[in-house]
């Protein structure tokens, strides 16, 4: 279907610069709010408005003894806003994780302007009302009396606890317990809300069926340059000799104004540019019937995000092969932003019996699998895969806009990423595999040594 490799217009609105205009289908997100960085992308094909919003704000702020208030914040918000755009055919989504909390509105064209002036109303002004928190609260109650003694949450605490230290603020169960749900106040929440949800601090990117015609005077109004429009390629297993022959880096222009890098706090302090510089190994005896593995290595700053996804497309593909081990229930692997640096993190959940097995194969795989796939006829067949299994990827608007902000948040414009796939090189993955950390790894299961159980 040609229409999936129509290069999108992207068109980034900067720091302070107001936001208006006449047209019906451009955003009018500025007064009151302003967002230190907007991004438009045009999806004609689109039968839906997505806007997707970032703010700094995540389960790691808790308060100590309150475990669960971002929790219960983010499904009160949820929850107001459903309720008042329930009447205009949208719906809201809202996730928080341990850094920072992802809210994601879709509504169709005719009515997003004002499923917007709900959210916005919700978020930046009013906050959820007592009921929506109430209401937050006791399903939060409910899920954590459901999952107690759940191995995979359990899994799930311990190994950020074994990466970042017990004390850590990442290292607290994000749900919160029982008792330091109980103990979340009103008054808590309301001022969580007013301290972190302010537009001033919030990332935005919005991806929709919007006019080009009504965009381009917009854009001019507040003195951008709307980008060049490119040849899409015919066809997603064919390079075209213009691009492959041409740096699409060199293409990527830079923000008329520097977005604040996402680590400004961290590299202020004089902290490494990789979470840590030595690895580490613990086992954790449990009796369950599944041993689950985690396995993290530290990503340094500078390793380019395309060259790390198309390296973690080629191990994913490589430790998940078809037919499938039957020794392996799952294999998830994820880059995680944290506060000390990027992850490369992979876990796992394996037959007990194949948990030594499968160890080896995640830490080896990891380590060789750069070298021994990247000859130029293989590469150039798991590039395009990669560049596939990409456009699938950020198919859906919404992973689209969440790509988009995932570029904005470490300091840098929206890639033209179908573009860049095609100028990669098998040096480039055989580079970001080199750079990566020594691993830490946790094993949480039955110890098949002794009956016995313990650290």
């Amino acid at each position: 279907m040609s229409w999936l490799y129509v290069l999108p217009l992207v068109i980034p609105i900067w720091a302070g610069e107001p936001l208006s205009s006449t047209g019906p289908e451009a955003a009018r997100l500025a007064p009151p709010d302003s967002f230190p960085v907007f991004v438009v992308r045009q999806r004609p094909w689109s039968p839906v408005v997505t806007v997707r919003l970032t703010v700094p704000f995540g389960t790691g702020h808790d308060p100590e003894g309150f475990e669960g208030t971002g929790w219960i914040l983010g499904s009160a918000i949820q929850t107001e806003i459903v309720s008042g755009i329930a009447s205009l055919a949208g719906d809201v989504q809202v996730e928080v994780g341990r850094g920072r909390t992802d809210i994601t509105l879709m509504a169709p064209l005719e009515s997003w302007e004002q499923a917007y002036e709900v959210l916005s109303r919700v978020l930046f002004r009013e906050g959820p009302s007592s009921a929506a928190v109430e209401k937050a609260s006791s399903r939060v109650t409910d899920q954590l009396t459901f999952e107690t003694g759940a191995p995979a949450r359990a899994f799930r605490d311990e190994t950020y606890r074994f990466l970042y230290g017990q004390d850590h603020p990442w290292a607290r169960p994000p749900q919160g317990t029982p008792q330091s749900v109980s103990a979340v106040s009103l008054e808590m929440i309301r001022g969580l809300q007013r301290e972190w949800f302010r537009s001033e601090v919030v990332h935005a990117a919005m991806v929709g069926p919007l006019d080009r015609a009504d965009v381009r005077p917009f854009i001019r109004q507040i003195g951008e340059t709307v980008e060049p429009e490119r040849t899409p390629p015919d066809s997603a297993a064919v390079v075209p000799d213009s691009v492959a022959g041409a740096d699409s880096r060199a293409a990527i222009r830079p923000p008329a104004e520097p977005i604040p890098p996402v680590r400004s706090e961290r590299e202020a302090a004089g902290l490494s540019s990789v979470a840590w510089t030595s690895g580490s190994r613990q086992s954790l005896f449990r009796e369950v019937t599944s041993t689950w593995i985690a396995v993290a290595f530290p990503v340094p700053q500078d390793v380019p995000r395309t060259s790390l996804q198309a390296l973690s497309h080629i191990i994913q593909e490589e430790l998940t092969p078809d037919p499938p081990d039957p020794g392996l229930y799952w294999l998830r692997m994820e880059l995680d932003e944290g506060p000390a640096g990027t992850l490369l993190l992979i876990t796992a959940a394996v037959d007990p019996t194949a948990a030594s097995r499968w160890e080896e194969r995640i830490v080896g795989g990891v380590r060789s699998v750069a070298y021994e796939r990247t000859n130029e006829p293989f590469f150039k067949w798991q590039r395009r895969r990669f560049r596939t299994a990409s456009l699938l990827r950020t198919s859906r608007p919404e992973d689209e806009a969440q790509e988009i902000l995932s570029d904005v948040l470490r300091g840098r414009e929206a890639r033209a990423l179908f573009e860049e796939i095609w100028t990669l090189s098998a040096e480039d993955v055989i580079a970001a595999s080199s750079a990566l950390g020594e691993p830490r790894i946790l094993v949480y299961g039955p110890d098949l040594t002794s009956g016995d159980t313990g650290r």
